[in-house]
């Protein structure tokens, strides 16, 4: 008896354990299914198929147009002084697009960080287009020069929102080919630019190089219209906020303090050696305002904190301002070369305006090849590395088991961006020295030779700080982060470029005195790079060329420093900084 209840104790006690295990089973299963739950919830919304393609198109056309608009004007600019009887205003034609561009840039990234990315775009789209059609239309240099400051607004929030809109509509691995192939629309818009600019002068009208972007525009507007894009704006809190605190979200003051600087510091170096000489009251005065703006500007945005246009803590990150480094000097370099290397082909070598762009060619070509290369293999190393966020539906045979040992030796410790990074800056940098040794005599094999090696670097590289900083910032500050990186790279290639000109200038007129000391380099310097052979004897002018090319070599000199600058600052754009920061709670202001 006692051994028949003892028997059922246990067999009690067994069903106690079982049941428990049961309860324990069902709460574990439970506690899963919410946390998956959850993950579902919180995944970032993305696109795919027609709507992800139709994104891009748009997009990619919208920085086309945005690019294309930035030196468009070059070729026509003579036709044009001849149109409004004046030469005072051709410095503004192309500086009122960039100043405004670069004023803009900042505030754009918060208007996308706060409120619908489709309807600002929308909204940015229609400036630009207005922004054309006035240049279009202008009945007076004044008015071409206005049209051309408001496409410029236009044009900062096209090209900085549509990399923001396309980040927060993609996966990560889709995201670095997809970026890639916008710049090579934008490459591509910069690169003929100046052949269409010309080609529609000549045939029909220079009012066409700005009435082109309007059918481009109706069409980038009619395809966004029918896109739904997912929203990661920032919400901080449930109640629709009061006109003065929408307003206050943009950080105005900031705004008003940063413009000023921009504007000052950028017309100090568009008039810095041509207007007016350096060292008068008039460049002295804007950088001296330049400067206290910069002071004041940096207080105020201390004092704001995590809610200022330019978040100083954002800054302190060393990937971000590694990046905005590196792209500052990435395009500092390529507009170096992008303007001198055409002089050296047309004075130097003697070739008319066609056939120097097709000289170009060969680091055109090169750039755009390695930019959609590089960002199809940063994809797959991506893959590589975080094979648990993103699996492998297809073997890639051969090039996927090399880049499986390369991604984890290389990739994973540093971040595809910077390692892309690194690299390319290097090659860019031997490229950059040896047309260093450019020589009124050299070989085609040379002067091409050394074009594709730094277009190989640069076409690496173009992309890659857009990416680090995409990788690393919170969703909700990613507008804020790109438009800064846009800023800093419109920013450095215009303030490297003014300094190639000072370069240039006093390079030219020393060499002109150590080749060519009985030639006025004043009338060297009046008839302009194309007519530099028609204004000498030509016992001069083997001694002019070889000054030419030496002020040249001076340039190019600078742009292999500045490259050497970004191969420097790229290896902070790593080391294990690609993991996104906790999102931060922003302060309603």
């Amino acid at each position: 008896m006692a051994a028949l209840n003892n028997s059922q104790t246990n067999v009690a006690s067994s069903m106690e354990t079982n049941d428990l295990h049961e309860e324990k089973k069902d709460e574990m299963l439970g506690s899963s299914s919410d946390f998956i739950g959850e993950m579902a919830i919180n995944q970032p919304e993305v696109l795919s198929g027609y709507q992800l393609y139709l994104l891009v198109f748009s997009i990619s056309l919208a920085g086309f147009l945005y690019s294309l608009d930035v030196t468009i004007i070059v070729t026509a600019i003579p036709t044009i002084t001849t149109h409004f009887h004046t030469i005072e205003d051709i410095g503004w034609y192309g500086s009122a697009y960039l100043i405004t561009l670069c004023s803009c840039a900042p505030v754009i990234g918060k208007l996308y960080q706060y409120y619908n990315s489709k309807v600002t775009a929308f909204i940015f789209i229609i400036i630009f287009e207005i922004g054309s059609l006035i240049c279009g239309i202008a009945p007076s240099s004044i008015a071409l020069v206005i049209g051309r400051a408001v496409a410029g607004i236009g044009g900062a929030g096209i090209f900085s929102g549509g990399l923001t809109i396309v980040a927060q509509s993609t996966t990560k691995e889709q995201r670095g080919r997809l970026v890639a192939l916008i710049y090579i629309f934008s490459m591509v818009g910069s690169i003929i630019s100046p052949i269409i600019g010309g080609a529609l002068t000549e045939r029909t009208s220079w009012r066409w190089c700005f009435y082109i972007n309007l059918p481009a525009g109706g069409v980038t507007l009619a395809v966004l219209a029918f896109i739904r894009i997912p929203e990661n704006r920032e919400k901080t809190n449930k109640k629709k906020p009061t006109f003065g605190e929408a307003i206050n979200r943009l950080d105005p003051i900031g705004f008003a303090l940063f413009a000023p600087f921009c504007v000052m510091l950028l017309i100090s170096l568009q008039w810095g050696g041509s207007t007016h000489p350096w060292n008068s009251s008039t460049i002295i005065g804007l950088f001296i305002g330049s400067g206290l703006c910069l002071f004041v500007f940096l207080f105020w945005e201390h004092r704001r904190g995590d809610t200022a246009m330019i978040p100083l803590s954002m800054l302190r990150q060393h990937i971000f301002y590694s990046s905005c480094l590196v792209t500052a000097a990435q395009y500092g370099s390529m507009n170096l070369f992008s303007y001198y290397l055409p002089v050296w082909f047309q004075t130097v070598l003697g070739v008319d305006p066609i056939l120097s762009g097709v000289y170009f060619m060969a680091t055109a070509a090169t750039l755009i090849v390695t930019m959609f290369l590089t960002g199809v293999i940063g994809s797959i190393i991506f893959i590589q590395i975080h094979p648990s966020i993103v699996p492998i539906p297809v073997s890639l045979g051969f090039l996927n088991a090399h880049l499986h040992t390369f991604s984890f030796l290389i990739g994973a410790k540093l971040g595809t961006p910077a390692m892309f990074s690194i690299l390319g800056n290097g090659i860019s940098t031997i490229g950059s020295g040896l047309m260093g040794t450019f020589t009124p005599s050299s070989h085609t094999a040379a002067w091409a030779g050394f074009q594709v090696l730094a277009g190989l670097g640069r076409g690496m590289t173009l992309q890659q700080p857009i990416n680090a900083v995409q990788q690393t910032l919170d969703p909700a500050k990613m507008a804020v982060g790109t438009s800064i990186v846009i800023f800093c790279q419109f920013f450095g290639g215009a303030l490297i470029l003014a300094v190639a000109e000072v370069d240039f200038s006093t390079s030219l007129r020393s060499a002109l005195k150590q080749y060519a000391p009985g030639v006025d380099a004043n009338l060297i310097f009046d008839v302009g790079a194309a007519g530099v052979r028609d204004a000498v004897t030509s016992e001069q002018l083997p001694g002019v060329l070889r000054a030419y090319n030496q002020a040249v070599v001076n340039v190019f000199y600078l742009g292999c420093a500045v490259s050497g600058l970004a191969f420097l600052a790229a290896w902070g754009m790593g080391l294990g900084t690609t993991k996104k920061s906790k999102p931060a709670d922003v302060e309603e202001v």
